[in-house]
């Protein structure tokens, strides 16, 4: 067996791309994530974070295996290319000499220097699974493999299994509440694109509905990420020459309300990216598009198995008969490092067996993770000083938090700022997934926009943001009732100075934009469209935040009061200190005492 080593995999090789795969089609068990598609879509989508380190062996000039790896920038160990975008990962070749490959691929990696080799999701079923524990002992290298996923999945069997999985699912009596609900909007069908250029046109909607969705739940969808859209946009380009990308959709008339990226591969039809529009989740359209598909694979005989891939979603397990285990396998030459990882394993696992001792150590984990990121970037001395600073003013400290009433007489640059690339939006789910998109490596702005979904959903509050003609969100704000608003600052709630006040609050700029008068416009724009209702409109500043207490006044907001918070120890006072009502071009401000 000669092995050949490529540090990238040669694009558009048809005699490579046919040799390839009909080596997936020897496979026990064949998976689209094995492909040549699949590895060259990842190739393109993330060439900026790893490096590809294929292994390529011969008999003769026939390809007998294929073992595709990779290396991060530094180099530092290897794993498998696909592991961050494959439910399976494996190395291809045909049952029979898989031992003999896998041999030789550790050799290999034992002349490239290569101490640690990271396998995540093999399937347990899968002669590597197998193989692996000897070939790693010749090579010098400690083998370490764990579960890793359960995969749920719907095995269609034989003519009469297949009606009976599908007249069980009949009779489910939310699923048919959920379809008669949905009816009654409009005739509710399943849409299957599979061409390119179908698939391309839906991926827009089908990717905002998935950031939004994840919004709800608290976290950033992978969707979220630049290169995981453009490997699932190069990933569907390559496969739909094949006819084994199926974009799936749930319909209601002509409007998609869940979506599948999904795979029709060698007898598996696989649920692998899925979502739905969280507008409709009282109807769980997500779930009704899932039973959908494994009723129609029932009717379908080139279907044997829909496999819902990785996930323990509860949802999953109503529908499944079977599972298919995924293994995580760790090589080192390391005694230490492997010591540390069975270790590691065996506490969690055993952590897990108690409930209230896992949610214990998560607690005290979740504590611990802030405060070793802030000793990181600050150090001991600068952590210990914003600590005691942090208790002094809880203790000693001094908060004055200044209010502002917006004038219209200082409202003068209004129209020379405004610029026509850009518009006052209402915040809602989808302006929030399109700046998720726009802004995921901001962290900060990640998590005001996290905060955001907190406010959309209840209605409570009205959101704004300043918006270009793409539809990318410059600055954002909230506008609430004056009466009874809450001031975390001063952990007290307002009384409104008049009936009809309205509080602007939770201005924010993301970091690529400030600087721009972005603040500014969107005060300006969101006090004129209150002021139109007959509202007077308020806002308010931390005094000690000099660069917010700026950005308010420069927006046509007059400061007419603030409250004084004093500590002492345990008990704490509040004064009231107003202002001189001055013009708005002044640049100082008078203080009557």
């Amino acid at each position: 067996m000669r092995l050949i080593l490529h540090r990238e995999i040669p694009e558009d090789d048809g005699a490579l791309r046919r040799q390839w795969n009909e080596l997936v089609f020897q496979m026990e068990r064949p998976e689209v994530f094995y492909t040549y598609e699949w590895a060259l879509a990842v190739q393109r989508a993330y060439s900026s974070s790893m490096l590809p380190l294929m292994m390529l062996a011969y008999e003769s000039d026939s390809l007998v295996g294929v073992a595709v790896l990779a290396t991060g920038v530094t180099r530092a160990g290897a794993f498998f290319l696909a592991a961050s975008t494959a439910d399976y990962c494996d190395f291809v070749c045909s049952p029979g000499r898989r031992n003999e490959f896998i041999q030789v691929v550790l050799a290999e990696l034992r002349k490239l220097g290569m101490r640690m080799l990271t396998l995540a999701n093999i399937p347990a079923d899968s002669a590597t699974a197998r193989g692996l524990h000897a070939a790693a002992r010749n090579q010098g290298y400690y083998h370490f493999a764990r579960p890793a996923y359960s995969c749920a999945r719907v095995l269609m069997g034989s003519s009469q299994q297949r009606q009976e999985i599908k007249q069980s699912m009949l009779p489910r009596r939310k699923i048919r509440r959920y379809l008669q609900a949905m009816q009654k909007q409009g005739p509710v069908t399943l849409s299957h694109l599979k061409n390119w250029e179908s698939i391309d046109e839906a991926l827009t909607c089908f990717t905002t509905a998935h950031v939004a969705r994840f919004l709800i739940l608290g976290c950033v969808s992978n969707l979220a990420s630049p290169a995981r859209r453009h490997f699932l946009s190069q990933l569907a380009r390559l496969l739909s020459d094949s006819g084994w990308i199926v974009l799936t959709r749930l319909m209601i008339a002509e409007q998609p309300v869940a979506w599948n990226y999904g795979f029709q591969f060698c007898g598996s039809w696989f649920w692998y990216q899925p979502t739905f529009d969280s507008r409709l989740e009282e109807f769980s359209p997500g779930f009704c598009l899932l039973s959908k598909i494994v009723s129609e694979a029932c009717d379908n005989p080139e279907i044997s198995v829909v496999d819902m891939g990785l996930g323990a979603e509860g949802y999953k397990k109503r529908l499944a008969t079977s599972s298919r285990q995924s293994l995580h396998v760790t090589l080192t030459t390391s005694l230490g490092r492997h010591v540390h990882g069975v270790t590691r394993h065996r506490l969690s696992t055993a952590a897990k067996a108690s409930p209230g001792i896992e949610h214990g150590i998560r607690s005290v984990v979740s504590r611990i993770v802030p405060i070793r990121q802030s000793l990181r970037v600050s150090g001991i001395s600068r952590f210990a000083a914003c600590v005691a600073k942090f208790v002094w003013a809880k203790l000693f400290g001094c908060e004055e938090v200044l209010f502002y009433e917006w004038c219209e007489s200082g409202n003068l640059n209004l129209h020379q700022k405004l610029s026509r690339d850009v518009a006052l939006k209402n915040i809602d789910l989808e302006l929030l997934a399109a700046a998720t998109m726009h802004y995921v490596d901001d962290r900060e702005t990640l998590d005001y926009l996290l905060l955001c979904v907190k406010r959309v959903r209840p209605g409570d509050a009205q959101g704004f943001a300043l918006v270009t003609d793409e539809g990318v969100p410059l600055q954002f704000c909230w506008a609430s009732p004056f009466e009874e608003f809450h001031i975390a600052a001063l952990n007290m709630k307002l009384t409104a100075p008049s009936p009809h006040a309205v509080m602007l609050f939770e201005f924010w700029t993301p970091v690529s934009r400030r600087g721009r008068g972005y603040y500014e416009m969107t005060a300006q724009l969101v006090a004129e469209q209150f002021r139109r209702r007959g509202k007077s409109i308020w806002t308010f500043s931390v005094a000690s935040s000099l660069s917010s207490v700026r950005g308010v006044e420069k927006s046509g907001f007059q400061r007419c009061y603030s409250l004084i918070r004093r500590n002492i120890l345990l008990w704490h006072s509040m004064s009231k200190r107003t202002y001189a009502v001055v013009p708005i071009a002044a640049t100082e401000v008078s203080v009557a005492s």
